[in-house]
This record gives C-alpha cells, structure tokens and sequence, in this order.
C-alpha cells in the first residue's frame, strides 16, 4: 500500500504539531518547576535590610556577576525578574539564579541567620528536584 502525498504530508504535519506540543508541555513544566523554586529560595532567604532578598538575580544563558545595592524587603522585585527570565527560556538555554553577595555562603553554609539555620537555597533545589522527578518519569513511562 503506497500513500499519496497528500496523505504523507499530513502525516508529517501531525508528527511535527505533536512535537512542537511535547516541547512546549516539557518547557512549561520546567518553567514551572523553576519558578516555585525561585519563589521559595526568595522568600526563605534571610531579612535584614532586604538587600539580599532583592539580589536574586536570574539570567539566560550568561551567569550575572553584578550585584545591587537596592533593598526589597518582601522579595516581590526578584520574583518579577525571574518570571521575566523564564518567559524568554527556551529548549537547550541555560538559566541561572544567582545572588552575588558576598555574605551568601555564611547563610547558607555557616547558619548566619536565625530566621534560616539550616540554609534555603540547598534546600529547595532539592525539594523541587524530588517534586519534578514525578512527572518526568511519568513522561518517560509513557514513551
């Protein structure tokens, strides 16, 4: 049985729009993904002046080195910075969220904070690690 070529490009056309759909399901997960983590490292990290809350910088592709002097106390303006970055992500990008102030280990590693003895960025990388394990292996069980 020999298809025509209309039948073979249609057909071609459905496999390219269901792969187009699986990019876009697996990207939005990871968007997604990220930004709970981003959301909970931000509003985990320690207070005191705000200045290293507001120092959550993400970038796409090239690490930021840079580092603000602004203060924000509730974390609102590196959220809307990260929710901008993951809106240019795209497959095979490369995402950072960093904070370059000097005194970051101290509160992660060292217990610095009371507000966060035990850290906030190691923990949640791992907390949202085990949360999006689940439907990537759910997706790769199906293929």
């Amino acid at each position: 049985m020999q298809l025509a070529d209309t039948e073979m490009s249609s057909f071609t056309e459905q496999m390219n729009d269901a792969t187009l759909n699986m990019s876009n399901l697996l990207i939005e997960q990871v968007r997604t993904g990220l930004m709970m983590m981003s959301d909970r490292i931000i509003d985990q990290s320690p207070v005191d002046t705000g200045r290293f809350k507001n120092n959550w910088i993400p970038s796409v592709n090239n690490p930021v080195t840079s580092k603000k002097d602004t203060v924000d106390k509730s974390g609102s303006r590196a959220k809307a910075l990260v929710r901008t970055s993951l809106e240019k992500l795209k497959p095979g990008d490369t995402w950072y969220l960093r904070n370059n102030q000097p005194y970051g280990v101290r509160l992660e590693y060292e217990g610095w904070s009371r507000q966060a003895p035990n850290g906030f960025l190691r923990l949640n990388v791992a907390r949202t690690a085990r949360e999006l394990e689940v439907p990537f292996t759910r997706l790769r069980s199906r293929g």
